[in-house]
């Protein structure tokens, strides 16, 4: 990656950051860096507090992060009534966070070409400048409950039609689930992360086994 030598002996390369938000606070944050991510949240819901990067609008609910983007100055915004207690990990100059992803591509029309889970795992990249610089962002927190199921539930990802020209799916979830075209479905573990730029978002299928729930976190450039 072509870091320079002394980066190697830095003790880490991130910072932890704690905030306080009283009722209604708004809080400057003038603190540089380049990723941040919540890793700890009480007093509130992730999508009860909207963030600010340098001098934009409030734009970003937290439970969208984390972020890759450089900043020097974070700004908080409390919408609730309760004091708020938020625990950041703020990437420095020569920290990312690094997986690798499944690729889905567009002319596969989700899984549907790939013949075995193998071939589709070979298909990985990073997360990054997937969505560089996007014009619009969409993001959705979805939950398919089975719990009470006695079979596996396979459902369409959204309902109707949701152009996308990429996203990004986590399992926030605690279960293994599948995911594909209906037809051609692959396990989609806990904390891994699918990258798509498949047109429609509802031609992916999710099937969650009897007695186990979904948690997707998807994010779509639009």
């Amino acid at each position: 990656m072509g870091f320079p030598a002394s980066a190697y002996y830095n003790p880490r390369n991130y910072i932890i950051v704690e905030v306080d938000l009283a009722p209604s606070e708004i809080k400057e944050l003038f603190i540089k860096g380049d990723w941040i991510d919540v890793l700890e949240i009480n007093g509130a819901e992730l999508d009860q507090i909207l963030m600010a990067l340098n001098d934009s609008d409030f734009d970003i609910l937290l439970n969208f992060l984390g972020a890759v983007s450089p900043f020097y100055k974070i700004t908080l915004k409390n919408t609730t009534s309760n004091t708020v207690y938020i625990k950041f990990k703020i990437g420095m100059e020569f920290f990312r966070i690094y997986k690798n992803y499944v690729v889905i591509h567009r002319d596969l029309v989700g899984f549907a070409k790939e013949d075995t889970q193998q071939t589709i795992l070979a298909k990985t990249t990073s997360i990054d400048d997937k969505l560089s610089q996007p014009t619009n962002l969409r993001g959705a927190n979805i939950v398919i409950d089975n719990s009470s199921g006695t079979s596996d539930l396979t459902q369409q990802l959204f309902s109707s039609s949701t152009p996308s020209k990429y996203a990004t799916i986590i399992n926030d979830g605690t279960d293994t689930i599948k995911i594909g075209d209906g037809t051609n479905m692959v396990d989609f573990n806990p904390s891994e992360t699918i990258e798509t730029n498949i047109s429609d978002l509802s031609n992916i299928y999710i099937t969650v086994p009897a007695g186990k729930t979904a948690k997707l976190r998807v994010i779509w450039e639009v």
